[in-house]
C-alpha cells in the first residue's frame, strides 16, 4: 500500500475506533425504572443455626439464653417431617411446641427448615435414606400447610428441604432440579394459603465442584431448577458458605470451595433475596480423637477472627443475611460438626462465641443491596408514617423534617412514587449537594416529586462516589398524604471498563498493522511449497483443545497463519471437529464451540489469501443452498421462540453454508481439498468410534431396552449413529473402488465406524439407513461389489439376530404401545401442526415448544419433549414452511441428476469412488431421515454441505494423483 493511500486508511481506521471509544466512554443515562424491593422482613444482625431438639426445659432455657447475651435475634431451626408426623395425618407436636413457644417469648424470629420425610411417605428404595423426598409432593404440601397454620405466627420463614443439590438429599438417586422444583412449588403454595406474608427460602445448597449426577454444583442446579419454572414459587435463595481453609477474603472461583464463593451465583436470580444460612470455619480444639472435618481445619483463633471478618464483609460488601454455624450442634461427642460450635458440649463457651459477643452487631450502615423505608438503618426525624410499603412525608413539612442514612457503596438511589402534587425533596451527601441532581439558586440539590402521570420512578441521588461509608440527607418539601418514599438501593463497586478499551486499542492497533501483515504474506506464500501437513494438524487440534484455556488462546494467532497457508487445512480442520459441536472450549474469558473458532479462523485464512478473486459463478445446487439459506433467515420472523431459531439458523444453515462457500473458493486453486475433507471428517469419525466403543467395554453406557448404547461426545446414542450413518457408504465404497493405501485407510476407519455404529442399537440407521446405503452402493457396482455387500448383510444379520428378542426390537413393531405407536402418534400430531400452519410453519427449532405444549396427543404424554417431527418431509415442512419440501425436492434432484451423470462418465478410480460414496451418504440421510433427523443439527449440516459440494463440483476436481 502506498504512502498516501495508507495515510487516508490510517485516518479513517483512527476516526471510526476514536468515535466508538467516545461513545464506550460516554456516561449512561441512569435508568428510572423501578428496581425490585426485599422481603418486608430484616435481619438487622447476624442469625446462628441451633439444635434445640431434646432439650431439658432447663438445658432450652441456658441456650436461649445464652443465645440473647450474643446478641443473636434470628435463629435457623430443622423441624425434621419425620419427626412431626411420624404417621400420616397424626402429628406430634408436643417438643416442638415447647421450642416455639419459647423462642417467641423471647423475641426470637425462625427461619424454620422443613426437610426429611416419614418412611411412609417414601419410595421403597429410600427406605432408610430420610432425606429422601416423598413419593408425592402432596404429601409435603399436607405437613407444609399443617406446620405453618399451627405455627405461622412464630415462624418468619420457611426453607423448602435442604441441600438438594447433593446426595443422600435427594434420596437414593441422582440429584433433580426439576424434581425439586415441584415440591418447591407445593411448599410453596400451601404455606402461603395460610401464612400469606411468610418467606419461602429455596435450597439451601451447599457447596461442591462437581457436575453430577449424583452431586451438582449450586450454579448449575439453580439454572436447572429455575428452567423447570421455580421461579415464581420462592422468594428467597439460599447457599452456604463454608469458609473451609481459606480467610473471608479469598476471591471466589469456580473450582475453589470458600467463603466467597455465592457471590459466583449472585446474577442467576438477580430479582431474588440471597441468604447465606450456613457460614462458619471448623476448628477442632487440640486433642480430638474423634472423626476428621471434611469441611477443612483451621485453629480456635482463626475461626473467631475470620469469623468476625466475615460478618463484616456481609455488612459491608454483599447486604445478605447470614446465619453462622454452630451454636452448639445435636451430634455424638465424636462427630466433627462439633468443629462448628459456639458453645462446647459441656455449655462452656468457645473463642468465637466470645468474638461473636464483643461486636456490636446492629446494622447501622447500609451495605449495596435494596432496601424497603422501614429498614431500621434509616433514621427519620419528625412525625413520619412508616411501612414497608412506603415512607410518608409528615403534614405540614417544608424543610423542617428529614430522613438520615449511611451506606458504604458508590452511590444511592432511591424509588419514590410521584404524582399531581407539588412537592420536592431536598438532598445532601456527606453534607454537600447531590453530584448528579440539578441545583436550584441557593445551591440545593433537589428532586421533583410532581409527576401527572403518576408514575413510580428510580432516582439516583449519588453515584461515582469512593468506595466507602457515606451519609445521606433527604428533606422534603410538600408532599405529605402521598407515601413518596419507596424504597432505596446502594450501589456497590463500579468496575471500570478496563477490558473493553485494552480490546478496542488492540483492534486499532492491529487495524493499523494489517496492510503491513497482508504484504508480509503475500511475500511469505510462495515460498511455502509444503505439502499440506494434514495430520500434524489434526494431531495438534487434538492437543490445542486439551491444553490450558491461557496456552490456547494465545495460539490462535499460530492458527490463523497456518489457515492462511494452507487454507484448506483450515477447512479440514473445521470438518475434523465437526462431532464435537456440543463441547465448548475455555479461552479465558469465555468459551467457544472449536467448530466456530475453526470456522471463522478458517474464513479469515481464506478471505485473506483469496482476497483478490472472490468472485464465483453459482450452479444450480449453489442456488439451491443460498435458497435454503434465505428462507431459513426469512422464517426467523415468524418464529415465535426467536431465540433457538436464531440459534438454529446461526449454526445450522449459516455456518454450513459459509463453510459451502469457502469449499467453492479454495477447491478451484486447491484441486485435492474435497479429498482432504473426506479424509479429515472419516478420521474425526474414527475417532468417535474408538470413544464409543471404549465406552462400552468400560462401562460408560446408557442401559435401555435391554440393550447398552454407547453415545461417545453426543447426548444420545441416536444422534452417534445419525453421524456415523453418513460415513459407512463413504468409507465402503472407497475401500470397495478406491486405490491404495487410502482404501485400506478407509477399510480399517470403515470397519471402527460400522462397530461403534451399531453398539448404538440405532433401529433406523441398521434397519433403514445403512442398509438403503448398502444396496445403492450394490445397484451401481453391479457384480464387482457382490462378495463385499453379501460379506456385510452377512454381519449385519449375525450382528442383530441377538438382539431381535430384546424390548428395542420388540417395541418397534408395538403400534399399540411401543416406539411404533409413539412415532405413528408424533406424526399425527405433527401434521395437527401443519394443518394450524400450512404456509409458513412454526419455524426453526420450534417444533418442540409448540408439540410439547398444544400438540402432543393425551395418550403419547410419555414422550413430551420431542425436538423434531422424526420424518424428513415433515421436518423441512414444520422448520421451513412449504418452502421447505420444495427446496428440498430441489436439492435432491439437482444431486442425483448430477451425481448419476458424473458417475457415469468417470472412468475407474477414487474419484468415482468418493462420487458412488457421497451419493450413498444422500441415500442414507434420506432413508434414515424417514424416522429420525436428516439435517437440522450442527454435524449433519455439514456432511450435508460436503456431500452437495462434491457431487455438484466434483467435475472440476482435476484428476487425482
Amino acid at each position: 500500500m502506498r504512502c498516501k493511500a495508507y495515510a487516508i486508511y490510517a485516518l479513517v481506521l483512527t476516526f471510526t475506533f476514536a468515535l466508538i471509544l467516545a461513545l464506550l466512554l460516554k456516561p449512561k443515562p441512569v435508568s428510572t425504572k423501578p428496581f425490585p424491593l426485599p422481603p418486608a422482613v430484616y435481619m438487622t444482625s447476624p442469625g446462628i443455626n441451633v439444635d434445640l431438639e431434646g432439650l431439658t426445659d432447663e438445658e432450652l432455657g441456658k441456650a436461649l439464653e445464652l443465645l440473647a447475651q450474643a446478641g443473636f435475634r434470628w435463629v435457623r431451626l430443622r423441624f425434621p417431617w419425620e419427626k412431626v408426623e411420624p404417621a400420616k395425618g397424626k402429628f406430634a407436636w408436643g417438643d416442638w411446641d415447647r421450642i416455639v413457644e419459647a423462642l417467641a417469648g423471647r423475641g426470637f424470629h425462625i427461619l424454620a427448615v422443613l426437610d426429611t420425610s416419614p418412611d411412609w411417605a417414601r419410595r421403597p428404595e429410600d427406605s432408610s435414606c430420610s432425606t429422601a423426598p416423598p413419593v408425592e409432593v402432596s404429601y409435603f404440601g399436607d405437613f407444609a400447610e399443617a406446620f405453618a397454620r399451627r405455627y405461622g405466627f412464630a415462624i418468619d420463614a420457611y426453607q423448602i428441604w435442604d441441600e438438594p443439590n447433593i446426595y443422600p438429599h435427594w434420596g437414593e438417586r441422582w440429584v433433580d432440579p426439576k424434581g425439586y422444583a415441584a415440591l418447591l412449588r407445593e411448599g410453596y403454595i400451601r404455606i402461603k394459603s395460610v401464612d400469606p406474608d411468610a418467606i419461602i427460602v429455596a435450597g439451601g445448597f451447599t457447596p461442591t465442584l462437581e457436575k453430577g449426577p449424583l452431586n451438582l454444583n449450586e450454579g448449575d442446579f439453580l439454572r436447572k431448577m429455575l428452567a423447570s419454572g421455580a421461579r415464581d414459587f420462592f422468594d428467597v435463595v439460599a447457599f452456604k458458605a463454608f469458609g473451609f481453609d481459606y480467610p473471608p477474603s479469598d476471591p471466589p472461583s469456580s473450582g475453589k470451595l470458600n467463603f466467597r464463593r455465592p457471590e459466583l451465583w449472585a446474577g442467576l436470580a438477580s430479582d431474588k433475596p440471597i441468604w447465606i444460612v450456613e457460614v462458619g470455619w471448623n476448628a477442632l480444639p487440640s486433642g480430638w480423637r474423634g472423626g476428621k472435618s471434611i469441611w477443612g481445619s483451621v485453629a480456635e483463633e482463626e475461626q473467631a477472627q475470620w469469623t468476625m471478618e466475615a460478618i463484616r464483609w456481609a455488612e459491608e460488601r454483599w447486604g445478605w443475611p447470614i446465619f453462622l454455624t454452630h451454636f452448639r450442634p445435636n451430634y455424638p461427642p465424636d462427630d466433627p460438626h462439633w468443629g462448628f460450635a459456639f458453645v462446647w458440649q459441656d455449655w462452656t463457651t468457645r473463642p468465637v462465641y466470645k468474638a461473636v459477643a464483643s461486636l456490636d452487631k446492629e446494622v447501622r450502615i447500609l451495605p449495596p443491596g435494596s432496601y424497603r423505608p422501614d429498614h431500621p438503618a434509616i433514621q427519620y426525624q419528625g412525625a413520619w408514617r412508616i411501612s414497608p410499603y412506603g415512607a410518608d412525608i409528615p403534614h405540614g413539612a417544608q424543610g423542617d423534617v428529614s430522613l438520615k442514612l449511611s451506606f458504604s457503596g458508590t452511590g444511592l438511589d432511591i424509588l419514590v412514587r410521584r404524582g399531581e402534587y407539588k412537592a420536592f425533596l431536598f438532598v445532601k451527601v456527606d453534607g454537600k449537594p447531590s453530584n448528579v441532581l440539578p441545583k436550584d439558586s441557593a445551591g440545593r440539590s433537589y428532586v421533583v416529586l410532581y409527576d401527572p402521570l403518576y408514575q413510580t420512578v428510580t432516582i439516583s441521588v449519588a453515584r461515582k462516589l469512593p468506595f466507602g461509608i457515606h451519609e445521606v440527607e433527604i428533606a422534603p418539601d410538600g408532599g405529605w398524604g402521598h407515601w413518596a418514599i419507596v424504597g432505596f438501593r446502594v450501589r456497590g463497586e463500579e468496575r471500570p471498563q478496563v477490558l473493553p478499551i485494552i480490546s478496542i486499542l488492540a483492534l486499532y492497533l492491529i487495524g493499523l498493522s494489517v496492510p503491513f501483515v497482508l504484504g508480509l504474506l503475500d511475500s511469505l506464500s510462495p515460498l511455502v511449497r509444503v505439502q499440506t501437513p494434514l495430520p500434524v494438524l489434526l494431531v495438534l487440534a487434538i492437543l490445542w483443545f486439551l491444553s490450558p484455556p491461557l496456552v490456547s488462546l494465545l495460539a490462535l494467532p499460530f492458527w490463523l497463519l497456518a489457515f492462511y497457508l494452507w487454507p484448506e487445512a483450515g477447512l479440514a480442520t473445521f470438518a475434523f471437529v465437526t462431532p464435537f459441536f456440543l463441547l465448548p472450549k475455555n479461552l479465558v474469558v469465555k468459551s467457544f464451540f472449536p467448530q466456530e473458532l475453526a470456522l471463522a479462523l478458517a474464513t479469515l485464512g481464506v478471505v485473506i489469501r483469496f482476497r483478490r478473486a472472490l468472485s464465483i459463478r453459482l450452479s444450480r445446487l449453489d442456488w439451491a443452498v443460498v435458497a435454503l439459506v434465505a428462507l431459513g433467515a426469512l422464517s426467523l420472523t415468524w418464529a415465535e421462540n426467536f431465540g433457538v431459531a436464531s440459534y438454529e439458523f446461526r449454526r445450522v444453515l449459516a455456518e454450513p453454508a459459509l463453510f459451502y462457500a469457502l469449499i467453492l473458493l479454495v477447491q478451484r486453486e486447491k484441486p485435492r481439498t474435497l479429498t482432504l475433507l473426506a479424509d479429515a471428517l472419516v478420521a474425526s469419525a474414527f475417532l468417535v468410534s474408538l470413544v464409543g466403543i471404549s465406552q462400552f467395554f468400560f462401562g460408560d453406557v446408557i442401559t435401555a431396552e435391554g440393550v447398552r448404547r454407547v453415545r461417545a461426545f453426543y447426548g444420545s446414542p441416536n444422534n452417534l449413529a445419525l453421524f456415523l450413518g453418513r460415513l459407512v457408504p463413504i468409507t465402503l465404497a472407497v475401500a470397495i473402488a478406491g486405490s491404495a493405501p487410502r482404501k485400506w485407510l478407509y477399510a480399517v476407519a470403515g470397519a471402527f465406524i460400522l462397530g461403534a455404529l451399531y453398539l448404538t442399537f440405532s433401529r433406523g440407521a441398521l434397519f433403514l439407513g445403512v442398509p438403503a446405503a448398502v444396496l445403492f452402493i450394490l445397484f451401481l457396482r453391479g457384480r464387482k461389489a457382490v462378495a463385499i455387500a453379501a460379506i456385510f448383510a452377512i454381519f449385519l444379520a449375525l450382528a442383530i439376530l441377538p438382539w431381535l428378542w430384546t424390548a428395542r426390537f420388540s417395541s418397534l413393531l408395538d403400534l399399540e404401545r411401543g416406539t411404533g405407536f409413539f412415532r405413528l402418534k408424533l406424526w399425527q400430531a405433527s401434521l395437527s401442526m401443519l394443518k394450524d400452519s400450512p404456509i409458513l410453519g412454526v419455524g426453526l427449532d420450534n417444533f418442540l415448544y409448540q408439540y410439547r405444549t398444544r400438540y402432543v396427543l393425551p395418550e403419547a404424554w410419555q414422550e413430551f419433549n420431542l425436538s423434531h417431527p422424526h420424518n424428513i418431509l415433515l421436518d423441512w415442512w414444520t422448520r421451513l414452511g412449504i418452502g421447505g419440501p420444495l427446496i428440498l425436492g430441489w436439492i435432491v434432484w439437482e444431486f442425483f441428476k448430477a451425481g448419476f451423470k458424473q458417475y457415469r462418465s468417470m472412468g475407474e478410480g477414487e474419484k468415482k469412488a468418493f462420487t458412488l460414496g457421497f451419493m450413498g451418504a444422500m441415500v442414507e440421510t434420506i432413508a434414515h431421515g424417514l424416522v429420525d433427523q436428516s439435517f437440522f443439527l450442527p454435524d449433519l449440516a455439514v456432511v450435508f454441505m460436503l456431500t452437495l459440494f462434491w457431487i455438484r463440483h466434483g467435475g472440476e476436481i482435476e484428476k487425482l494423483a
